[in-house]
């Protein structure tokens, strides 16, 4: 395992914060270590580390609370065939009464100022694997 894993430069569009049609289908451990997913909103942090927002009391927050180890897969909506996939673990988390983190993320991905500012759980995740792959002109 790599200490400090990179993206590749040819996949930082995926992770730059302005991109709004890059999402991240994250992977927690429930309790009977069995995996779940789901698409999450995101963004990058400095030093190769991402942040996520959840309310406090979803299954993924508790997962994440109870069992910080996750997996994820980074992708554009516009092409599913080149994508960036990590595992790594949580390494912070804190709850907020008012999210800058959620107000970020919502205007990131719907462009405006969010309406009403929920407690939030706001979770950083640091890699210790990434890999990235693009199969957009493979032949099948």
């Amino acid at each position: 395992m790599s200490d400090n894993p990179s993206i590749p430069a040819a996949f930082h569009d995926l992770v730059d914060n302005s991109n709004s049609g890059a999402f991240m289908v994250l992977s927690v451990i429930l309790k009977d270590g069995s995996p779940i997913t789901s698409p999450i909103w995101f963004l990058a942090g400095k030093e190769g580390t991402f942040y996520v927002a959840s309310a406090p009391d979803s299954l993924k927050a508790r997962c994440m609370l109870a069992r910080p180890r996750v997996a994820a897969t980074i992708m554009s909506r516009e092409n599913y065939a080149r994508y960036i996939s990590l595992r790594g673990d949580v390494v912070t988390t804190e709850f907020t009464e008012r999210s800058d983190l959620y107000a970020q993320l919502v205007r990131k991905y719907e462009g405006r100022d969010p309406v009403r500012m929920d407690p939030m759980q706001v979770f950083q995740i640091r890699p210790f694997k990434i890999s990235a792959f693009d199969y957009t002109h493979e032949d099948y």
